[in-house]
């Protein structure tokens, strides 16, 4: 089973899945990784836990939420992605955790929503 992010010749190499949703069928799709011309990894907006540390010990890791702050970065930073893809399809590929959902959703109104672009969630990217 391949994961995310395997060691090859001591760098990490994404294996990509090869079906995409589609988004207007919500149908997997097979597509073409030849096509890829690029992949743009985005850490996510600040944190309730990056302000407050404390936050740990009370709530699980993959709950917690983007500040005010974390969604206007998540905003800014869709529009500089979306700027560099242009018109060029995209696929996101999303951990689970609250935080990450909350930054793609931001990052999507660029696009014009989430409903206006192919993502999906993976969970088997987290943080380690």
């Amino acid at each position: 089973m391949l994961r995310p992010f395997q060691r090859f010749a001591g760098r990490r190499q994404l294996h990509l899945p090869p079906f995409k949703v589609n988004a207007e069928s919500s149908q997997w799709v097979r597509h073409d990784r030849d096509t890829c011309k690029r992949l743009i990894v985005i850490r996510h907006g600040e944190s309730e836990g990056n302000v407050d540390s404390t936050l740990y010990r009370s709530q699980p890791d993959n709950a917690l939420h983007i500040t005010e702050r974390g969604w206007v970065e998540a905003l800014s930073a869709g529009k500089k992605v979306r700027r560099i893809v242009g018109d060029e399809s995209c696929c996101f590929i999303v951990s689970p955790y609250v935080r990450t959902v909350e930054t793609f959703t931001a990052m999507a109104k660029a696009w014009g929503g989430q409903d206006s672009v192919n993502w999906t969630e993976e969970p088997r990217l987290r943080e380690q």
